[in-house]
């Protein structure tokens, strides 16, 4: 696994063709991605000790844009959610077009039904288990009582909180269902109490540079 050293702190990427969410860390990797000596990265302080960072990623020639989000987390913090994401669309905006897209992903804490997440649709945004499913998944966040048990877990009840979300020039590949999918949902080995994390993985395979979009709509999906 080559781990990328950044101004945000090392970036892993692994296996191939894959974009990944996990909790609060997000991975991009292809055997034809890399990072260019001389990429772009920068982080951005949200509020409520949040950050967002952000890097170019070159695939097959193309830069795309990887942004990492972790949003604030409590139940009622729901406006507190959709300035944070306005904050982030406003630090993009200036620079997408060094990008043929953006791949945006991590933990909202912003379930479906949240003002955060209608920004996001109503801007264009795609979301990567909405396409491949029809739907988010149920859960990504089994809340408390299920899932891992640990001292510094959440006590927040179960939600769908994490999202892999596409805008500009980069699409899911085809695949139908299995082209986005949860992982490291299940208990490892025998011990009901471990998981990976206390969140559940989401995982997309993208296609980037397809002229799937237009200069137009990209624009669009910054303009909060």
């Amino acid at each position: 696994m080559p781990v990328f050293e950044s101004s945000f702190g090392p970036v892993a990427f692994v296996t191939v063709g894959i974009a990944f969410v996990f909790g609060k860390s997000s991975m991009v990797a292809s055997s034809r991605a890399t990072v260019p000596t001389d990429a772009y990265r920068d982080i951005l302080t949200i509020g409520s000790n949040r950050t967002v960072s952000r890097m170019l990623v070159e695939c097959g020639g193309q830069l795309v844009w990887v942004v990492n989000i972790h949003l604030h987390s409590p139940i009622d913090a729901a406006e507190c959610r959709l300035e944070q994401m306005k904050q982030v669309l406003a630090w993009m905006g200036p620079v997408r077009q060094r990008g043929v897209g953006c791949i945006m992903m991590g933990d909202f804490n912003a379930g479906p039904a949240e003002p955060c997440y209608k920004l996001l649709t109503d801007l264009g945004w795609k979301s990567t288990h909405k396409l491949a499913h029809g739907q988010e998944p149920a859960v990504t966040f089994p809340g408390d009582g299920a899932g891992l048990m640990a001292s510094t877990k959440d006590c927040d009840p179960a939600g769908t909180f994490d999202y892999i979300w596409l805008a500009g020039d980069v699409e899911l590949a085809p695949g139908g269902e299995s082209s986005c999918q949860l992982f490291a949902e299940k208990q490892c080995g025998d011990d009901p109490t471990l998981y990976v994390s206390d969140h559940y993985g989401l995982y997309a395979d993208l296609r980037v540079g397809t002229g799937s979009t237009t200069e137009a709509a990209y624009a669009a999906a910054f303009k909060e």
